[in-house]
């Protein structure tokens, strides 16, 4: 199963997402490739977004085996805060077409540890 824990923090967002899907054996997994496309592209927008903040905005991110993490401070606009709510919706109709694949944790007061 895979796990995606979301969070509000204090001046952004945090996404991390853990686990294989197990919906089919690795590479040809649709759950997983779905998960991955929709973290992936809002991590590539948000990433895109700091190019073009001049500094003021951050977005810290590690990539693992199944797993992906990353967070944001600093995007004054609140355009981390939206791709948070596209990220929950896409993840939560995922989760309801396949509850033993996909799991969506909100998470307060979330412990960010991205090296």
């Amino acid at each position: 199963m895979t796990v995606v824990r979301l969070a509000e923090t204090g001046d952004g967002i945090s996404v991390d997402a853990a686990g294989h899907a197990g919906f089919a054996e690795t590479g040809r997994d649709v759950v997983c490739a779905a998960i991955t496309m929709l973290l992936f592209g809002s991590l590539s927008y948000l990433l895109e977004r700091e190019r073009d903040g001049g500094g003021r905005i951050r977005v810290a991110s590690e990539v693992q085996a199944g797993a992906l993490r990353f967070c944001t401070s600093g995007f004054t606009d609140g355009a981390d805060r939206v791709v948070l709510g596209v990220i929950r919706a896409g993840l939560d109709d995922l989760a309801a077409c396949y509850p033993k694949h996909v799991r969506v944790e909100t998470v307060r007061n979330p412990e960010i540890h991205i090296h």
